[in-house]
């Protein structure tokens, strides 16, 4: 039987949370707008507290994931379904920002998002 380690589980929640929000302040200009309003604002400061906190969290993430998965087995199935995972959520995703917000282009960028599950505008 199998024993759950939950302070382990607890740190991977952090630190997916933590990759999230480090996207959100790169990817989404958090970062760059704080930049331009200036050195000594609260949002600037804020903002690179924020991105140095998360800044370990991928590390943290991928320690996690190789302690866990230590003594499992290599299955190329398990890879092919995770790629088809993260394909279909890529797609449905979106899709459902194509529908809603009618300004974003379709173009090769968004296209190649399919098979890399990144979104760009």
């Amino acid at each position: 039987m199998k024993r759950r380690n939950y302070g382990i589980d607890l740190l991977r929640i952090v630190a997916m949370y933590m990759i999230v929000l480090y996207h959100c302040l790169l990817l989404g200009g958090v970062i760059n707008k704080a930049t331009q309003i200036g050195i000594g604002s609260i949002n600037y400061d804020i903002s690179w507290l924020l991105d140095t906190l998360c800044y370990c969290a991928v590390n943290c993430y991928a320690l996690i994931s190789g302690y866990v998965g230590v003594k499992s087995k290599f299955k190329l199935q398990n890879i092919i379904k995770l790629w088809f995972q993260v394909l279909f959520y890529s797609v449905v995703l979106n899709i459902i920002i194509w529908v809603t917000i009618p300004n974003v282009p379709i173009n090769n960028i968004n296209i190649g998002m399919f098979f890399w599950g990144n979104f760009h505008f």
